[in-house]
């Protein structure tokens, strides 16, 4: 409750998901690198953290977590203000922190969201228990972002979820 007008007052009220899957992390993963979902343009950190400087929050992320998360399970990893980097993490130096600001693990519980802008630095952590974490991820965006529905041209929704869908659903799923 309340994550679509979190969506809607950050994106605008014409807003859509532009991308959604799931994830089954088994047992043995290694950590991810620190990564983006999007970064809409990169720029010198200077001009980035210039308080004049309000770029839009073009897409966000949210994970619905369908376990109880632990640090063995491998939780998401964010870096707190990472998105005003102005960049994307260094894959080669391997950073773990911006600005001496460590990541931080999301240890919510089975159903608990956890919703970010796309350009903060964030990672998937080792999986050393012996489950499998399933993470079920949405992305919302401004209308002017196109959906990125994997088969992509032939990608079709289950017409049985349209038919049962209100305006608002429909809208969200891209119907505009």
């Amino acid at each position: 409750p309340g994550l679509i007008e979190i969506a809607e007052a950050i994106h605008g009220a014409n807003c859509h998901i532009v991308s959604m899957h799931t994830w089954a992390v088994g047992p043995g993963r290694p950590d991810q690198q620190l990564h983006s979902d999007w970064l809409p343009v990169s720029m010198p950190e200077k001009l980035r953290t210039d308080p004049r400087l309000q770029l839009p929050i073009y897409i966000t992320t949210a994970h619905f977590y369908l376990d109880d998360m632990t640090e063995e399970l491998g939780p998401t990893k964010l870096i707190p203000g990472s998105h005003l980097s102005g960049r994307r993490p260094n894959a080669q130096q391997r950073e773990t922190d911006w600005h001496g600001v460590e990541e931080q693990s999301f240890l919510g519980k089975a159903g608990d969201c956890i919703f970010f802008r796309s350009e903060i630095w964030h990672r998937g952590a080792a999986n050393v228990s012996d489950q499998i974490r399933h993470t079920f991820m949405v992305h919302y965006a401004q209308r002017m972002i196109t959906q990125k529905f994997p088969p992509y041209l032939y990608f079709q929704y289950n017409p049985d979820v349209l038919d049962r869908a209100t305006p608002r659903q429909l809208r969200l799923l891209g119907g505009h």
